[in-house]
């Protein structure tokens, strides 16, 4: 069990290690962080970063799962091809666990997306911890950590949320990932 008040202080010490945007961007190489649970979604977002890949582009897709790797594998017995960080992933002090997740959170993405429509704090906190160099979100409760929100006060789809990235992508990345 993760103790909550250290999610919180975690998000805020990634916080002050992170540096303002500089306005340069080539978006070569993009995390997208979505909620497991829905399958056309999930594999919506998978088709949309195969896209992304056919385009040259390093994309990385890391799903969330509010619960135990044990209940995720009995939920869903066809995903251990993905990457999936469960809250079981995460040690008390709300720290990642797993050596594969702490490295792709440590890595240096142009751009990050959180696309996380569960109440958790733990995908924030993901993103929170990203050494990405630009961070778009869609909780506006969260406004610290983000650059850029994608506004959605109804529950978002993520092909809305694609469309809308597209959009926000093309003025600015300069069309680096709206062509469709």
């Amino acid at each position: 069990m993760i103790i909550p008040k250290f999610i919180d202080w975690k998000i805020n010490s990634a916080l002050k290690k992170r540096s303002a945007y500089k306005g340069i961007n080539p978006a070569d190489s993009i995390c997208f962080i979505a909620n497991v649970e829905d399958k056309p979604s999930r594999e919506l977002l998978l088709k949309y970063s195969d896209d992304l890949k056919k385009r040259h582009k390093k994309v990385v897709v890391l799903f969330f799962f509010d619960g135990t790797r044990k209940r995720l594998e009995k939920r869903h017995p066809n995903i251990t091809d993905l990457n999936v960080v469960t809250r079981s992933d995460f040690s008390l002090f709300a720290g990642v666990s797993d050596k594969k997740y702490q490295s792709q959170i440590q890595e240096s993405f142009d751009l990050l997306c959180n696309f996380d429509t569960s109440k958790s704090k733990l995908p924030h906190l993901l993103s929170a911890q990203s050494m990405a160099k630009f961070k778009i979100g869609i909780d506006l409760e969260q406004t610290e950590i983000y650059d850029l929100f994608i506004d959605r006060t109804d529950s978002p789809s993520v092909k809305q949320l694609i469309n809308d990235l597209k959009e926000v992508m093309n003025s600015v990345f300069s069309h680096q990932l709206s062509k469709s």
